[in-house]
């Protein structure tokens, strides 16, 4: 599979993107008490000794075929107990694949978590829109666009 990746492209989608972000977590808020501060694909997910992660390269597009990436996405919970999932769904809205996190144990409010996926051999078997969208608590409550060409 190729990925598209030049820096004005990425620099655009980026600029998009941060654009986006405060009505999309002001949105999952309002519903759920959950806000989504950051959100990325990836061709990997680094993570240091001190727990900070590094992602290896932005993917901005992918084409028709089998692909494998990771997606590092930072989530910001209330106080309590939460379970917490990520989806990939075609244009038709049948889920690709799935990811479950354990359960997080938010010890504060505005406790922030880091949630890194890993997707293998996810058949993109249709041009279009799709998307990987957040549950918590088996409800969606984000929901971010990504394109296959």
């Amino acid at each position: 599979m190729q990925v598209r990746q030049a820096a004005v492209v990425i620099a655009i989608v980026a600029a998009l993107f941060a654009a986006q972000l405060p009505l999309i977590a002001q949105t999952a808020h309002a519903q759920t008490g959950l806000q989504v501060s950051n959100h990325v694909f990836t061709s990997r997910v680094i993570r240091s000794a001190d727990d900070t992660f590094f992602v290896q390269d932005v993917l901005v597009g992918f084409e028709r075929g089998t692909a494998s990436c990771q997606t590092l996405t930072q989530v910001v919970l209330p106080r309590g107990n939460h379970r917490i999932a990520l989806a990939l769904v075609d244009p038709r809205g049948n889920e690709l694949s799935r990811v479950t996190f354990p359960t997080i144990q938010a010890r504060s409010d505005n406790w922030t978590q880091s949630l890194e996926g890993t997707w293998r051999n996810i058949r993109f078997d249709q041009s279009g829109v799709h998307a990987m969208v957040v549950y918590l608590e088996n409800r969606a409550v984000a929901r971010f666009h990504l394109v296959v060409e």
